[in-house]
């Protein structure tokens, strides 16, 4: 403020002197500003003053191998080691199974088989149901939890047959029923529909009739009205 006071600007020092601040403060405006380190140096520079700090360090050389067996011990691997399989029976002979080329050889049931195996096709689960044996169904065959003999089998077999034909005759006779039963209820809706019909035309003829009817009534009371009319007029006259 003082400055502002004893600037005069008529005076040609003041003016100089105002110059010269001005170009000192564009001069430091313009001066470039350094830039920071970079990474690199920067960690250079402090690894050098680590090094500086810490100074030089002595390494020993690595030992050499004494050949113990704590030197020669493997490095433990992250992988389970395998195990062995276990021994199998070199003849393997599952229980209740009957060699089939033995069977087809001898052309009869091996001595050591324990059950016997039918096809469905001859004998059915409902056979061996009502001869209580214990069985397996699959799908193309049963399996007896015995031996059975040939007799055994043609006896269940024969079963076998009268049971199918027992279940033909019962579908054939609902099959029957069920045709029945459709020929009654056709013939039960024909008829409904058939007297539908006639009540309609027997209501038609009747809704005739009564309106025939009401105009028949209609003309006797007009007729009647013009000859009573008529009659009034004539004696009017005499």
């Amino acid at each position: 403020s003082q400055t502002s006071e004893r600037f005069d600007p008529r005076d040609p020092r003041d003016l100089a002197s105002i110059r010269a601040e001005l170009s000192r403060a564009s001069a430091s405006a313009s001066a470039p500003v350094p830039a920071p380190p970079a990474p690199r140096e920067r960690r250079s520079s402090s690894s050098h003053s680590t090094e500086r700090r810490t100074g030089p360090r002595l390494v020993s050389p690595p030992r050499p191998s004494s050949g113990k067996a704590e030197d020669a011990r493997p490095v433990k691997g992250i992988l389970k080691p395998g195990r062995q399989k276990w021994p199998e029976d070199p003849t393997p002979i599952r229980e209740g199974v009957a060699p089939l080329k033995d069977a087809k050889r001898d052309g009869g049931v091996p001595a050591d088989a324990r059950w016997t195996k039918i096809s469905r096709k001859l004998v059915n689960p409902e056979a061996l149901e009502r001869g209580r044996e214990r069985y397996e169904a699959r799908e193309e065959f049963v399996i007896v939890l015995r031996v059975l003999s040939k007799e055994e089998v043609q006896g269940y077999a024969t079963e076998t047959q009268s049971i199918r034909a027992a279940r033909e005759a019962e579908d054939e006779d609902r099959d029957d029923r069920r045709r029945r039963r459709k020929e009654r209820h056709e013939r039960h809706r024909r008829e409904r529909h058939h007297r539908e019909d006639r009540d309609e035309g027997e209501d038609y003829d009747y809704e005739r009739r009564r309106h025939r009817r009401e105009r028949e009534r209609e003309y006797e009371s007009h007729s009647e009205s013009d000859t009573s009319e008529d009659e009034r007029v004539s004696r009017r006259r005499d």
